[in-house]
């Protein structure tokens, strides 16, 4: 974990630190990333590389055991989104290039210039995808760009829009993206066209075209995610003003781009995970209002049961055996309060929260345990619930103000299962 002064490594059994890497004057971003016994940390301070001092914007690589230094790489300025790693090379997106370093010595392979800058997800900051050999990434301007990962060179490009809105995706070959443009053919009433593309990853030909708009005049039915399950692709768009159906998870097939089901949901729809035959559904991730998990039915599309989990939901879904965790906030007149919910996957039914009066980060888990950070200053190890948890799994002592409250002991659960 990280905090804006220092990474830290603490023992998963006893949440004792066993070291702490920082760097004086300069502050970590984001999250460090773990790869094959590598943490790579990024600080994001373009003011600090103006004293030459190696201090500011930096990747750092070190020793996951140790914690010691194994190289620094400051060649480039800020960072749009976080950095990638992939194929023993580490992707930093500033704003207009794109760097790709050597993962395990630090050196700079080559830099890729993306004219309009550097497309991220407003959602999950993510930017770029790997597949056999390839860097996918887009820019601002609604252009795709493949990229030898060992030359650097591009392979192809292709207009997809106006603007991408969603992560990429490539599975068996095709690269599935979420994007808008405009398009002459349709109605002069609807100036933009919503969909989900499916490219050629080898050659970035347009293999089909699956389109939201249900009618002419639809406003922003923003895509924000596309991922595919199995042979078939999920689509999540954003609410519309005054139009409640926009709102919507999409069933489509990977193949032929045909529609097999949609999905209407009240509020956004940003996240989907499976698990054990069943669709988890979440609303409202990060802004938005009444963060709600559905449980759908893969094959029909038909809603099995809802959780209203509060007013935001703050992570993606996670299923671990027959417990699904996710993160929420509720907004009071007084204060907001911070929740990990765990629902029974077959119910909805909640089996425990744990609450805190502080921003609670997503879920980790390791042998039964649950990790959660606390305003990225503290750390919580919870039981998890589930088979081959610690019998001695930790909870918060008695002073903490953060607590965690069972499905019958009284905890504040009013209205949070009336979707």
């Amino acid at each position: 974990m990280s905090n804006p002064d220092a990474v830290h490594a603490l023992s998963a059994s006893t949440g004792d630190e066993e070291w702490q890497f920082g760097v004086d004057d300069t502050r970590f971003h984001d999250p460090p990333i773990v790869v094959d016994g590598t943490v790579f940390a990024t600080t994001n301070d373009p003011s600090g590389q103006e004293g030459g001092d190696g201090k500011g914007t930096s990747v750092y690589a070190l020793d996951a055991d140790t914690g010691e230094q194994k190289w620094q790489f400051d060649e480039y300025e800020d960072t749009v989104a976080p950095i990638h790693v992939a194929e023993n090379t580490v992707f930093i997106p500033s704003q207009f290039c794109v760097y790709a370093v050597d993962a395990t010595t630090g050196e700079q392979r080559w830099q890729f210039e993306v004219g309009y800058g550097v497309e991220t997800n407003p959602r999950t900051d993510f930017f770029a995808e790997t597949a056999t050999g390839t860097l996918y990434v887009a820019d601002g301007d609604g252009n795709v760009f493949a990229v030898d990962v060992a030359t650097g060179e591009e392979e192809w490009r292709a207009d997809a829009g106006t603007r991408v809105t969603t992560e990429l995706s490539v599975v068996d070959g095709t690269l599935f993206l979420g994007a808008f443009g405009s398009d002459m053919e349709q109605p002069t009433n609807s100036e933009l066209q919503y969909y989900v593309s499916a490219l050629d990853a080898a050659t970035g030909d347009e293999r089909w075209r699956f389109t939201l708009n249900p009618e002419p005049g639809l406003e922003s039915p923003t895509l924000e995610f596309v991922t595919v399950i199995d042979d078939t692709l999920f689509a999540g768009s954003d609410a519309c003003a005054d139009y409640p159906t926009c709102a919507s998870l999409y069933a489509v097939d990977a193949a032929s781009g045909e529609e097999k089901w949609q999905f209407e949901a009240d509020n956004s729809v940003d996240t989907v995970t499976e698990a054990d035959g069943t669709l988890f559904v979440g609303t409202a991730v990060g802004n938005g209002d009444d963060g709600v998990v559905h449980a759908v039915d893969p094959e029909t599309g038909t809603e099995l049961w809802c959780f209203l989990a509060g007013n935001l939901l703050l992570s993606p879904i996670t299923v671990i055996e027959d417990t699904l965790f996710v993160v929420s906030r509720t907004d009071t007149d007084f204060e907001d309060a911070y929740r990990l919910n765990a629902l029974d996957t077959a119910t909805g039914d909640e089996k425990w929260n744990f609450i805190a009066d502080t921003d609670v980060g997503g879920p980790r888990f390791a042998d039964g345990t649950v990790f959660v950070s606390a305003d990225r200053a503290t750390v919580h190890a919870l039981d998890a619930g589930v088979e081959r948890s610690n019998e001695d799994g930790g909870t918060d002592d008695d002073s903490s103000e953060d607590s965690r409250t069972d499905e019958n002991s009284g905890g504040d659960t009013e209205d949070e299962t009336n979707c």
